[in-house]
């Protein structure tokens, strides 16, 4: 009798419906002009940055409720394009840690005496700007409170913010960039 109880499928279980989101691919659905305004980024450069991040952020599993890398990248993007936690919701920090990463394959500063007089010239010769080797900007990024150092992180107009600054050459790329906590530098 014990046997037949434990082992016995129990046919008055109720089956639960699976039920699968839809994979729509915004690439697929929005044209170069939605893409650009939801974020800020032409089709070409979304693809760029999805190759160079793939291999960090391709599911290990196959299963069927991972996310694929081109969505974890249009998703962080359309937060960095928008700034809003309202708008937005999700995890990033894979995303972030992945592009992070890749950082130093993009950003270069000029540091040979060649590259520094390159740079001195177009910018003396474009902007007359003599003995400039790069302009830097930064601005404050909101973040959500942290749970360590909250204090640290509170910038000078009373919000949670990361103090971001970049540098950039005659041609308007970036050269360097900086992120620190907002109090360092606010």
């Amino acid at each position: 009798m014990a046997f037949q109880v434990m082992f016995q499928p129990n046919n008055n279980a109720i089956r639960r419906e699976r039920i699968f989101r839809d994979r729509t691919h915004p690439l697929d659905v929005y044209d170069d002009f939605e893409l650009i305004r939801r974020y800020r980024m032409p089709r070409e450069a979304i693809l760029n940055i999805v190759d160079i991040l793939t291999d960090d952020l391709e599911p290990k599993t196959m299963g069927s409720h991972s996310v694929p890398a081109s969505l974890q990248v249009l998703t962080a993007l359309i937060y960095y394009a928008r700034g809003s936690f309202q708008q937005v919701v999700g995890d990033f920090s894979r995303t972030s840690r992945a592009l992070a990463a890749k950082v130093a394959d993009f950003i270069k500063f000029p540091l040979s005496p060649w590259e520094q007089l390159a740079v001195k010239q177009g910018f003396s010769s474009e902007f007359n700007m003599p003995n400039t080797v790069g302009c830097i900007d930064g601005t404050l990024i909101a973040i959500k409170r942290p749970t360590e150092r909250e204090d640290a992180y509170v910038c000078r107009k009373m919000f949670h913010a990361l103090n971001v600054q970049g540098v950039c050459d005659n041609k308007k790329q970036t050269d360097k960039s900086c992120c620190q906590m907002a109090c360092m530098y606010s």
